[in-house]
């Protein structure tokens, strides 16, 4: 049986007995714990090593990366390795449908807000390459999303592509928001892996504590900007930096308790989210 089969197999069983966690909890949780059994280790790079492993066994690789980053080459190099880009481009530029020897502006794809679009095309004059073509142009965007992957249409879901953005969220909390882990200057990768695990677990940590108030109150705090024109999100702390305050208020209580009781260091509940709250934050505007 290969490795994928029995991650799949772990996770359904993280799912039953962890039957409060969403989705992508249970898949984070099932993947690493999954991965430091198998290599009797928590070393981040040994972990990391398996689950590529393990990815490469799979056939929905997603590798994405944003309009700077795209790249003729990097589009083959991910396809020969297996995996499925998901490259977002400018909308500069001319695509041709499949079969066809008229060439049309990307910008004429989606010309407007709430259209979506998806085709199998030749993409670019200079440096050419056969694809499928996603697009999308959602409200409060300044630009359409343009994404081009190796996936058939019908398979390819272009809100895989929101998921991107969070990664950006996670720089700012495990750096100058957060642990300042570009202070360090770590070279040796050996500490910087245990460095790593701890941030991970800490990273973790804040958030689920930071997210508690805002499960528990009684205002739909995320779903009210997708009910709403509004563009942006109405929290006005993200849940790291409301953990991360709750933390230093609570080290501090314990180290003077007059008036605070001592209150001792809370740890915090992971609390998932409705499903079709997760769909509309893959398209919360990150453009």
């Amino acid at each position: 049986m290969k490795l994928n089969q029995h991650l799949k197999d772990w996770k359904q069983i993280v799912s039953c007995r962890f039957p409060h966690l969403s989705l992508p909890q249970v898949n984070g949780l099932a993947t690493w714990s999954f991965g430091m059994v198998m290599t009797q280790s928590s070393s981040l790079t040994r972990v990391s090593h398996l689950i590529a492993k393990i990815n490469t066994e799979q056939d929905n690789v997603i590798v994405s990366a944003d309009r700077g980053l795209y790249a003729d080459w990097l589009y083959k190099k991910i396809v020969e390795l297996g995996w499925h880009p998901f490259l977002r481009i400018n909308h500069q530029g001319h695509y041709r449908l499949a079969k066809s020897f008229s060439w049309q502006p990307l910008a004429t794809v989606v010309p407007s807000t709430g259209m979506s679009w998806s085709g199998q095309v030749t993409c670019f004059k200079t440096n050419p390459i056969d694809s499928t073509l996603l697009a999308r142009w959602d409200d409060g965007y300044t630009d359409p999303w343009l994404i081009l992957t190796d996936l058939n249409p019908l398979d390819a879901d272009i809100g895989c592509y929101g998921f991107r953005s969070w990664i950006e969220c996670s720089y700012r909390d495990v750096k100058s928001d957060g642990w300042q882990w570009h202070k360090t200057r770590l070279r040796n990768p050996d500490p910087a892996e245990h460095h790593g695990l701890a941030m991970a677990v800490a990273l973790l940590w804040m958030v689920t504590l930071g997210g508690e108030p805002e499960i528990s109150s009684n205002e739909p705090l995320i779903s009210d900007r997708f009910s709403s024109s509004q563009s942006t999100p109405t929290r006005q702390i993200s849940c790291f930096l409301n953990g991360l305050l709750t933390v230093v208020a609570q080290l501090y209580a314990k180290r003077y308790p007059l008036g605070l009781n001592g209150q001792s260091i809370s740890f915090g509940r992971l609390f998932p989210l409705p499903l079709s709250y997760f769909n509309d934050l893959a398209f919360s505007n990150s453009s």
